[in-house]
């Protein structure tokens, strides 16, 4: 056998591997894709329109509310959502910080510490006035 057709003939094999191997490979990557972990925490968005949702165990809640504080008025927390979450901090975020007087976002963040069913309620107001709330706000959120 020469050289020229070993090389031929070779070629041919591989051709015909390559036509048999590439779908598979294909449907191997396609199905090791699907292999992550499902339950892997993540975060969850609510705020004043979206009032529930579910979150993973392990996972982040975020709300954010409308707020201006420089008018007195703070988004305060009625119901923390225990035991299923757990309080991690509050954030403000001024949305034109040149502009004396405008509002921004208030928002508050969670962690998903117990699987089960919890609710948050938030209340807006001035602490130094008797009356209560002006706006109130309450959270549905499922923990799994």
């Amino acid at each position: 056998m020469t050289i020229a057709r070993f090389i031929k003939s070779t070629k041919n094999k591989f051709r015909h591997m390559k036509t048999i191997c590439a779908p598979l490979f294909l449907f191997a990557a396609f199905l090791a894709g699907g292999c992550g972990d499902k339950s892997a925490p993540y975060t969850l968005e609510l705020d004043g329109k979206s009032t529930e949702g579910v979150v993973a165990l392990g996972g982040k809640v975020a709300i954010a509310m409308k707020s201006n504080p420089s008018t007195g008025y703070l988004w305060r927390i009625s119901e923390n959502g225990a035991p299923c979450l757990k309080f991690l901090k509050e954030e403000y975020d001024g949305t034109n910080p040149e502009l004396l007087g405008s509002g921004g976002i208030t928002k508050f963040t969670f962690e998903a510490c117990r699987s089960g069913s919890s609710k948050v309620e938030l209340e807006y107001g001035r602490s130094w006035e008797i009356g209560g709330a002006v706006k109130k706000a309450a959270f549905k959120i499922k923990v799994r």
